[in-house]
C-alpha cells in the first residue's frame, strides 16, 4: 500500500509500523504470515532507505537524520502471505514539526484543490469540471462531478 510522507522542514524523521504482535494472538486463533517492509522514496521514486519490521516484536522503523523538506513516497509491503487480513499502525515522529502520513485519497484530493483553483472551469448542463495541467510536473488533473 502506498502513503505519502508531507515534511515540512528539513529535520531528523522517524517512520514507524506496528502491527498486533503474535505473542497477542491466543492459541486457538490462526497466527497470519505476514512480513512487512516498509520502503521510503522520494518524488523521483529513488529509494532513500528500507527497513524489515520484525515478526517477533512486530515493529520497525526508518530514521532519517536530515530528511530534506519535501513531498516523499511510503510503500508498505507484506512479502508474507498477502490474503492474510491484518491491520497496522504507521506512525511518524519529527524533531522540529510534525511529519504528516496521508494516504493516497487524500493526496490525490490535494491535486484535485490545486486544480480547481488554478484550472479551467468547464460546465455542461448538470457537470461540472476542472482540468488544469501542472506544467513544471507534467501533471494533468481533471474533476468531473454531477449536481
Amino acid at each position: 500500500m502506498d502513503f505519502y510522507i508531507q515534511n515540512p522542514k528539513d529535520q531528523q524523521v522517524i517512520i514507524a509500523l506496528d502491527y498486533l504482535s503474535p505473542r497477542m494472538i491466543p492459541n486457538a486463533c490462526p497466527q497470519p504470515a505476514v512480513h512487512y517492509n516498509i520502503y521510503l522514496a522520494d518524488q523521483d521514486g529513488n529509494n532513500l532507505d528500507a527497513a524489515g519490521i520484525s515478526t517477533q516484536a512486530a515493529y520497525g522503523h526508518i530514521n532519517i537524520d536530515e530528511l530534506a523538506k519535501g513531498d516523499y513516497r511510503l510503500k508498505v509491503i507484506n512479502w508474507g502471505d498477502s490474503g492474510s487480513r491484518t491491520d497496522y499502525t504507521l506512525t511518524s515522529y519529527a524533531s522540529v514539526q510534525g511529519a504528516k502520513i496521508v494516504d493516497q485519497a487524500s493526496q490525490l484530493e490535494k491535486d484535485l484543490e490545486e486544480a480547481g483553483e488554478k484550472g479551467k472551469q468547464v460546465k455542461k448542463g448538470d457537470v461540472d469540471g476542472v482540468i488544469y495541467y501542472d506544467k513544471e510536473d507534467q501533471i494533468v488533473s481533471i474533476r468531473v462531478t454531477k449536481t
